[in-house]
């Protein structure tokens, strides 16, 4: 009661969700904060995401975090104890993954707290906009590379289910390749699963509700030649790697080409739609089934 009391205390609510559709595929954001204010200036739903975020003495050194705990952030520029530090590397390693989650949540940014193990630091609110910036170089070329990757993973996971069916529950993982021109999706089978069941009675509501992006079109390309390798037959038979692969594992693989005005684009490069005809265009290729006895060396490197 004494806390309800003070002014400008947040009130609790339980969880909230955002839902949003591309062709056949649901996407769900849980929501963190609303601010009316937000909603009044731009016309969205006031909602925003509360990330934390350690410094960077605290993340490089994890298994010694107490002997960080003075380490402070006192100036705005510099190469450590400062808040360019900080936001450089948030922006090279989390822009991408905040940006995807302010989109399919339509939030209006990020409200982010830098701190240690013992003391909060600072706080800075960054718009979407803002983080569309960084990542794409701007809003509108953000949209469009945002309507690709949902179109991709959208084609990606429909063409799983058209060949391993729909029967089966299965429990799926994404790696994209370092040098960025493929995408392995390996999808283990898992028949045991319980808490798994059709949803598509349930979720009929939803769909008719919610944001819709439209299915992708074909593209196609020369398909990839890669081998698989496989570890050796003591790795495979640690307790490690049998606890990781229990069933039937499919795997996948996506290649992806982007072309600018027809040509192949390997490099960044400044899109503008009034100018440039962007595409996408990609070619899915059935790699070598395996399992707990026969696994594959890019499954557990995941």
């Amino acid at each position: 009661a004494a806390a309800a009391a003070v002014r400008g205390t947040p009130s609790p609510f339980s969880d909230v969700y955002l839902y949003q559709r591309a062709g056949q595929m649901l996407m769900r954001s849980q929501l963190d904060a609303y601010d009316e204010q937000l909603h009044e200036k731009n016309g969205r739903y006031g909602t925003f995401d509360l990330k934390t975020r350690a410094t960077a003495a605290v993340r490089i050194d994890l298994e010694n975090v107490d002997e960080h705990e003075k380490y402070t952030l006192d100036r705005l520029t510099g190469q450590n104890n400062s808040y360019e530090r900080e936001f450089f590397d948030m922006a090279k390693s989390l822009f991408l993954k905040y940006n995807l989650q302010a989109r399919i949540g339509e939030m209006d940014g990020i409200f982010v707290a830098y701190h240690t193990t013992r003391r909060l630091l600072g706080f800075e609110y960054l718009s979407r906009e803002e983080i569309d910036y960084y990542v794409y170089g701007s809003t509108e070329y953000g949209d469009v590379m945002y309507d690709h990757m949902i179109k991709l993973l959208q084609a990606l996971l429909q063409h799983v289910l058209d060949d391993v069916g729909r029967h089966v529950p299965l429990r799926c993982v994404l790696h994209a390749a370092r040098n960025g021109t493929h995408i392995d999706l390996m999808a283990e089978e898992m028949p045991t699963d319980e808490g798994w069941k059709d949803w598509s009675a349930a979720t009929a509501a939803v769909h008719a509700a919610t944001k819709t992006i439209s299915s992708p079109k074909t593209r196609t390309f020369s398909p990839p030649h890669n081998r698989i390798k496989l570890n050796d037959a003591a790795a495979r038979q640690s307790s490690e790697y049998r606890y990781q692969v229990r069933h039937r594992v499919h795997h996948y693989r996506m290649n992806v080409a982007v072309r600018l005005n027809g040509a192949d684009q390997t490099r960044p490069y400044n899109y503008h739609p009034a100018k440039h005809e962007l595409t996408v265009e990609y070619v899915i290729a059935k790699m070598k089934e395996f399992d707990a006895d026969n696994v594959c060396e890019d499954y557990l490197d995941m």
